[in-house]
């Protein structure tokens, strides 16, 4: 089993407050896309289930792949995912709710 790695910051709250900007990022162009007025009138609920089921699959080695278990969209740029780069399963995941 391999544990993922970040070159960047070593401090646990450095990373919580990276990873959530990036997170309130990518909600805000969500509900853009989506064109909700505020992201808060999306469901705490429907927040939650989507927190407590596998999401994604990362394959490590040397057919390095990440396959999104939501939308079925797999991945063969493992380091990309891994660096924050998940717009193709947002984009997908948004295509999968409106098509």
């Amino acid at each position: 089993s391999w544990v993922g790695l970040s070159t960047g910051e070593r401090s646990y709250f450095a990373n919580k407050l990276k990873a959530v900007s990036r997170l309130k990022a990518k909600l805000l162009i969500i509900t853009r896309e989506l064109r909700v007025p505020d992201a808060k009138m999306i469901e705490k609920q429907a927040v939650e289930e989507g927190c407590n089921r596998e999401t994604r699959r990362y394959t490590f080695g040397p057919q390095e792949l990440v396959h999104d278990l939501n939308t079925g969209i797999q991945l063969s740029d493992l380091n990309s995912v891994l660096e924050g780069d998940i717009e193709p399963f947002i984009r997908g995941r948004i295509v999968s709710r409106h098509g």
